[in-house]
């Protein structure tokens, strides 16, 4: 037997380990999600929203990719919203406010959100046409990482 053999053997046989060690270690392709029934800021890292879609399904993606209307995310707001304190309404007038995360039933029409300014809104729209029934896209989104404090 060559000596070349044996080189070659051994060759194949690293290449087939490393093939399955590493095979795991891909990156998926960043993914477009349109957060439409939930937008909220990731609690583990600051440069990241978690997107609730249409399907209520959860994308990390990340916040300066996010867009509506041409328009970045920290623009984005919503109008004639009702204000609420700690549990009431405040008995302001109708608000519009820079918007930080929010939760919509777009069956019902409804979108409950929470201001940059720390306070919590009601707002509703009629059609999907309306302003407050638009809803941020997200470019750079990849699934939500693996909880590892479970048991």
């Amino acid at each position: 037997m060559l000596p070349t053999n044996s080189f070659r053997r051994v060759f194949i046989a690293l290449t087939a380990i490393a093939s399955i060690s590493l095979g795991s270690v891909q990156a998926a392709a960043p993914t477009v999600e349109r957060c439409g029934t939930g937008f909220r800021p990731d609690p583990d890292d600051s440069a990241y929203y978690v997107c609730q879609d249409d399907q209520q399904k959860e994308h990390r993606c990340k916040e300066d990719s996010c867009r509506e209307g041409g328009h970045r995310w920290k623009d984005f707001m919503f109008e004639n919203c009702i204000e609420y304190g700690d549990y009431y309404p405040t008995g302001n007038p109708p608000q519009t406010f820079y918007v930080k995360q929010f939760s919509a039933d777009n069956t019902a029409r409804k979108v409950h959100a929470k201001g940059y300014n720390g306070l919590y809104y009601h707002c509703t729209f009629k059609d999907p046409g309306d302003f407050n029934a638009r809803r941020p896209t997200c470019s750079n989104c990849g699934p939500m990482p693996l909880d590892n404090d479970d048991p």
